[in-house]
């Protein structure tokens, strides 16, 4: 012991001595050491920060896995698959791939925004309200998950519990703050270029590709256009233009609410065909002819109501339910009781279950076997009738695995649409 004792204050002294002794600039080799120091704390420094860095991402991801727990047990007790699908469409389909400015978050699409009263109130939005009511509770729970990224994963959560595909997400948006939501809905112009928009006269070998359109048209007078049979979205567009004020206040607003998707003529971009209109929504936010048939077969989950988007004459509750909708009707995917409020028709009677049957039902209520309880919409039937969209719908109906692959890939594509990420996180579950 008195030996090590001594042997450490020697190593002490000799240290202590050489540090004053040194003298860098009269011995170049020792800026050698000075630059081997440096190294060493700055790698330290470095290990330190991606350490940090680690810890965080595990920290978020561990977020992500519990959040998606709760949102499983939330769909397993209120049967809520179908609203929170609707949430995560509805968050994305105001995208435009042809918006006048590209960036985040002028061009819209996934960035949390529905959660915005004002967005809330919107005819096409009705009843989403209650989605995000759902959620909140889950949304403070995890400070660290953006609204953004909670009802992406809500919306594949709820297909997965009704028996679909896992659908693996990217993680780490950002939300729209309500300062720039504020900042937009007062100061707008036009979003969609009109050139962009097609009519029933679209040269079909164009459509028979699986792209989207892109290529440009002239931009006739609206008189031109009024008394064609083809008038198309430019109706919407330039009519819109020319009954409106529309303020140019700063040259960043760049905010006209796109054209959703209508259940019935007359359409509101103008569209003289189901399947027109269909192509001028879907064409905007990117997607090509097999994509828009996979994604419409969402549908296979959920319900519509007058006393919402009004695309048919049944109430909420019993009195308006149909034999799938009543409050003892069967039709989740487990099989077991319950689906949450009664009311409303279905796409089809198990509507609780992802599945193929919205491509076997649309199919039947098309070739003479219809069923008078379930929900058919000139939107959904122009994707059996269109010659176009028609080779993807009979596959979908046919094979089930085949459609949970691509839908699944359309899926994916959708959460993304306009988002911006801070970072990327991948979930596995």
């Amino acid at each position: 012991m008195l030996f090590n004792e001594i042997h450490t204050e020697m190593i002490l002294n000799s240290l202590y001595e050489g540090i004053h002794s040194f003298n860098a600039w009269n011995y170049p080799h020792n800026i050698v050491i000075f630059a081997v120091i440096a190294a060493v704390f700055l790698l330290i420094a470095i290990y330190l920060i991606k350490l940090r860095f680690d810890s965080s991402e595990k920290w978020r991801l561990n977020d992500l896995r519990n959040c998606w727990k709760d949102i499983e047990d939330l769909v397993e007790k209120k049967n809520c698959n179908p609203i929170l699908l609707r949430l995560a469409w509805s968050d994305a389909v105001t995208f435009d791939c042809h918006a006048m400015r590209k960036e985040w978050p002028y061009c819209g699409g996934v960035n949390g925004s529905i959660r915005f009263d004002s967005n809330l109130d919107l005819v096409t939005n009705a009843g989403l309200s209650k989605a995000i009511d759902l959620l909140t509770p889950i949304k403070w729970k995890y400070r660290s998950i953006s609204w953004a990224d909670l009802i992406q994963m809500a919306g594949v959560v709820a297909i997965y519990k009704a028996g679909g595909p896992k659908i693996h997400l990217n993680y780490g948006r950002l939300d729209m703050t309500i300062e720039t939501h504020r900042s937009i809905l007062n100061n707008t112009i036009p979003r969609n270029d009109p050139s962009h928009f097609i009519s029933s006269n679209h040269s079909s070998s164009h459509l028979n590709k699986d792209t989207t359109p892109t290529t440009k048209k002239s931009n006739p007078s609206l008189s031109s256009l009024s008394s064609s049979s083809t008038a198309t979205t430019l109706i919407r567009r330039l009519s819109f233009n020319n009954n409106k004020t529309i303020r140019r206040s700063s040259p960043k607003m760049d905010l006209i609410p796109p054209v959703l998707p209508c259940p019935f003529p007359p359409y509101p971009d103008g569209a003289p065909t189901a399947d027109v209109h269909i192509r001028n929504v879907f064409y905007r936010l990117g997607f090509n002819n097999k994509e828009i048939v996979a994604l419409c077969g969402a549908h296979t989950l959920g319900r519509a109501f007058k006393d919402r988007t009004g695309a048919c004459m049944n109430t909420i509750g019993d009195q308006g339910a149909t034999i799938y909708t009543s409050s003892t009707s069967i039709a989740r995917a487990d099989g077991q009781p319950g689906i949450g409020m009664a009311g409303g028709a279905s796409w089809t009677p198990n509507w609780l279950h992802f599945d193929n049957s919205y491509y076997t039902c649309i199919m039947k209520s098309c070739t003479g076997s219809d069923d008078p309880n379930l929900l058919k919409l000139p939107t959904d039937m122009s994707l059996y009738e269109c010659p176009e969209f028609r080779r993807y719908f009979v596959r979908f109906a046919q094979n089930k695995e085949e459609f949970f692959r691509e839908y699944a890939i359309a899926h994916k594509k959708m959460s993304e649409l306009g988002a911006k990420f801070s970072c990327v996180l991948n979930l596995d579950m």
